[in-house]
C-alpha cells in the first residue's frame, strides 16, 4: 500500500473521476489503475458505464440460472432443498458466529481510535440530513422485508417453538430457534423474540455496516473504485485489477442478485394479497409478475436517476406515507371522544396536521429537528402551521403542549389536507 506523492493534500476530484476526492488531508493509495479504464461506455436509451468482463459474465450466469431453475423445476426442487438443510444443518454455527463478530468488530471500531476516522475527508461535511439518510437506510437495508416479516416472523417462530423439534434421518426437520420449548408458551414467546431480534436488531446491521464502511473508506478516503474488489486491495494488491477481483466482484453481484429477487418475490406476494383482499384482484402469477416488471421499473428510473435525486424521492416518500399513516391513523381513531378534556388538543392537533401545505416559511428550530453540522443552525426548512400561530387559539393550546408543535411537512405533501 503506497501513499500519495503529495500527502497531505487532497488530488483535484478529476483525477479520480466520477469518486469525490477527499476533503482535506488525505493518504491516497498510489495505482496505476484509472477508475473506468476497462469499463464499456456509450449513449443509447441512457448512459452506459459498465465493467465489460463482470457484467457480461454475471449476466449470463443469472440468465442461465434463470432459465434452467424454470425449465428445470422438477428436478432443481429436490436439489435446492437439499442444499438448504445441508447448510442450516451443518453451518448454522458459521453464521451465527460471524454475525456476533460483527456486532463485536462494530463495538471495537465504536471504542477505538478508528471511530474517529471521518468518511471523505478530515474536513469533510454530510450531503444529506438525518431524516433523509435514516429514510435511505430503512428503505435499502430493511424495506419490503421488515414489512412482510414484521408480524409473521414471532408469530412463525413461536408457532414452531411451541411445536418442539422434529428429527428425520438424524437431520432436524423443524424451524423452531435453538432447541424449541415444546408444550411452554412462555419459553416459546422468549425464543420467538430472540430470534426476530437477532434477525432485525444489531446484527443485521452490523453487518451492513462493516461492508458499507469498507466501500467507504477505500473509495472516498483511498481513491479507489466503489466496489468489492476495492476492500481486497491490501491482501492482493495490484491483482485486484485482474481476473481475483473480477472474481470478487462477480460474486458480489450474484448474490446481491439473488437477495433482491428474494425481497422483491416476497414484496410482490404481499402486495399482491393485498390487491386482492381489498379490490378483489385475483392474486395468482400474472398479477406478481406485473408488479414486479412494475417495482423494477420504479427501482430503475430510481438508479438512472443518481443518488441525489433518487434518495431525495425516498426520502420524501418515506417521510410522506409516515404522515399519511399518523394523520389517518389518528382521524379514524378520534381518541378525543373517549374523552371530554382532550377533546379541544387532538381536534386542533388533527387541524394543525391539515394546515400543513399552508404553512409560513418559519424555521423549525435545531431542539425539534436537529441536523448534522452541514444543514447550519436552524436544522431543515420545516414550516410551523399559521394555526399555531393565532393566540388564544385551540391550535396553538395543542401546540404548545403537544409533541404536534412544530409540523414541518414538505411543501410539495398534500396528503395530510
Amino acid at each position: 500500500m503506497g501513499k500519495d506523492p503529495a500527502q497531505g493534500t487532497a488530488p483535484p476530484a478529476e483525477s479520480l473521476d466520477s469518486i469525490p476526492a477527499p476533503t482535506g488531508a488525505a493518504n491516497l493509495i498510489d495505482t496505476d489503475y484509472v477508475i473506468g479504464q476497462d469499463n464499456i461506455k456509450g449513449r443509447f436509451l441512457f448512459n452506459l458505464d459498465i465493467h465489460g468482463k463482470v457484467f457480461t459474465i454475471s449476466a449470463l450466469l443469472s440468465v442461465l440460472f434463470v432459465v434452467l431453475t424454470l425449465a428445470l423445476q422438477s428436478e432443481v426442487e429436490p436439489l435446492f432443498t437439499a442444499l438448504r438443510n445441508w447448510l442450516t444443518s451443518n453451518l448454522a454455527w458459521f453464521f451465527l458466529g460471524s454475525a456476533n463478530i460483527f456486532v463485536l468488530l462494530c463495538v471495537g471500531l465504536i471504542l477505538s481510535p478508528l471511530g474517529r476516522v471521518r468518511i471523505g475527508g478530515k474536513e469533510a461535511t454530510p450531503d444529506y440530513s438525518y431524516s433523509g439518510w435514516f429514510a435511505m437506510l430503512f428503505a435499502a437495508g430493511m424495506g419490503i422485508g421488515l414489512m412482510f416479516y414484521g408480524v409473521a416472523e414471532p408469530m412463525s417462530h413461536y408457532s414452531s417453538a411451541l411445536g418442539g423439534t422434529s428429527v428425520e434421518n438424524g437431520v432436524r426437520t423443524d424451524w423452531a430457534p435453538l432447541g424449541a420449548a415444546a408444550g411452554d408458551a412462555e419459553a416459546a414467546a422468549s425464543l420467538s423474540m430472540a430470534a426476530t431480534i437477532f434477525h432485525w436488531g444489531l446484527h443485521p446491521w452490523a453487518i451492513y455496516a462493516i461492508v458499507a464502511l469498507s466501500l467507504a473508506l477505500f473509495s472516498f478516503n483511498k481513491g479507489l473504485p466503489l466496489s468489492i474488489r476495492s476492500i481486497f486491495y491490501p491482501l492482493l494488491g495490484e491483482r485486484v485489477w485482474g481476473w481475483p477481483g473480477h472474481i470478487i466482484d462477480i460474486l458480489a453481484v450474484l448474490a446481491t442478485l439473488f437477495g433482491l429477487a428474494t425481497s422483491l418475490g416476497i414484496g410482490a406476494q404481499q402486495a399482491s394479497a393485498g390487491l386482492e383482499y381489498l379490490f378483489g384482484i385475483e392474486s395468482n402469477d400474472t398479477s406478481m409478475v406485473l408488479l414486479v416488471v412494475g417495482i423494477t421499473a420504479i427501482a430503475l428510473l430510481s438508479v438512472m436517476a443518481g443518488l441525489d435525486k433518487g434518495s431525495s424521492a425516498c426520502r420524501k416518500s418515506t417521510w410522506c406515507w409516515r404522515r399519511c399513516c399518523w394523520c389517518s391513523s389518528s382521524r379514524s381513531a378520534r381518541p378525543w371522544r373517549s374523552s371530554p378534556a382532550s377533546s379541544a388538543t387532538w381536534a386542533a392537533t388533527w387541524s394543525t396536521c391539515r394546515r400543513c401545505p399552508t404553512r409560513s416559511a418559519a424555521k423549525t428550530p435545531t431542539s425539534a429537528r436537529a441536523g448534522p453540522p452541514s444543514t447550519g443552525p436552524g436544522g431543515s426548512a420545516g414550516r410551523r402551521s399559521s394555526a399555531c400561530s393565532s393566540p388564544g387559539s385551540a391550535a396553538a393550546a395543542a401546540c404548545a403542549s403537544s409533541s404536534s408543535r412544530y409540523c414541518w411537512c414538505p411543501r410539495w405533501c398534500r396528503c395530510c389536507g
